[in-house]
């Protein structure tokens, strides 16, 4: 025997959704218990509303896929629903103001699927956004054909398309074997890939070596092996392999 009005936890809307569908679990597991004492449902229902609200209002934004991230955690790639549509993060502009307790703002421009037509829009950091339900597969980058780039997933072996205006910024740091790839996918469709927080890449042109130049010594420009240029310590050299931070493309060591 069941809660009367129980029904599957399987929500995956909003917020209050999300809470309703966390209380009816909560119903349910204490109905069990009740039920082992003497068949009766005896939940107290203030101390329901206080688990349900502060304790499923907790578990509800700690759960990746439930819940809403906040504006200062948004990510290059992260698909959001900006009023009712999908729309994909391409790029935060943080501004920080000189003013004593004002607001950082975020400033952040999306690309709406699958149109591809760009969106701006500006939050506060504690704003709430919508993340989509999306499903996330590991997937290798194959190859190249004209400006479309196909992936392979690494567990049923499907291909996958995706053009250069879908990732921008990203294209730079694709090369075959790299790993960590994931695709996003929405209702079976890909609509972008993360990529791993780092990469390792070879330095195939720097300026020589200055004598006695030390890690605390100042930068120079090296070009990876990506064609991409980067600021690196002065005491690397050609044929040296670097890790670098795909978020800022900065240097971060010598590997």
């Amino acid at each position: 025997m069941k809660p009367s009005g129980f029904t599957p936890p399987f929500v995956k809307g909003g917020q209050g959704e999300n809470l309703a569908a966390f209380c009816q679990v909560f119903d349910f597991v204490v109905f069990s218990m009740d039920n082992r004492r003497n068949g009766k449902f005896k939940t107290n229902s203030i101390i329901r509303q206080l688990i349900c609200g502060r304790l499923g209002y907790h578990i509800i934004n700690n759960i990746r896929g439930f819940v809403v991230p906040k504006a200062s955690n948004l990510k290059k790639g992260n698909v959001v629903k900006i009023n009712g549509r999908p729309c994909q993060v391409k790029k935060i502009d943080v501004h920080t103001p000189s003013a004593r307790g004002a607001n950082t703002l975020y400033k952040v421009r999306f690309s709406e699927i699958p149109s591809g037509q760009k969106l701006d829009q500006t939050f506060r950091g504690n704003d709430n956004l919508e993340e989509m339900d999306l499903e996330r597969r590991s997937v290798s980058y194959i190859f190249r054909e004209q400006d479309m780039y196909t992936f392979m997933d690494l567990e049923n072996y499907e291909q996958n398309t995706l053009s250069s205006d879908s990732m921008e910024a990203q294209i730079q740091w694709l090369s075959e074997g790299l790993e960590g790839i994931i695709a996003l996918l929405l209702d079976g469709d890909i609509i972008g890939i993360e990529l791993p927080s780092s990469v390792e890449l070879e330095i195939i042109e720097t300026a020589p070596i200055i004598k006695g130049a030390t890690a605390t010594n100042r930068n120079k420009p090296a070009t990876l092996s990506n064609r991409v240029v980067v600021q690196v310590p002065e005491y690397l050299s050609p044929g040296d392999v670097i890790q670098v931070n795909i978020e800022t493309g900065g240097y971060m060591s010598r590997v």
